[in-house]
């Protein structure tokens, strides 16, 4: 019995020849960073947050008081 060759990755069934491109730790750091909006606009998500909470407290006095 041969052993198979571990060399000929074209066997594989998962090999496509489109493999990702490598992205070095800075670039997608910097990547990160430029598409956060909540890095751009805190305030807008603690208002949302907060805003979020205040109408989750109506809805259960409502639902309690029926």
């Amino acid at each position: 019995m041969e052993a198979s060759d571990s060399s000929d990755v074209s066997a594989a069934p998962w090999a496509t020849g489109d493999e990702p491109k490598q992205q070095s730790p800075a670039d997608a750091h910097t990547a990160a960073t430029e598409a956060d909006a909540f890095a751009e606009r805190p305030e807008v998500f603690v208002g949302a947050a907060f805003a979020g909470g205040l109408a989750l407290a109506v809805g259960l006095r409502w639902l309690g008081s029926r």
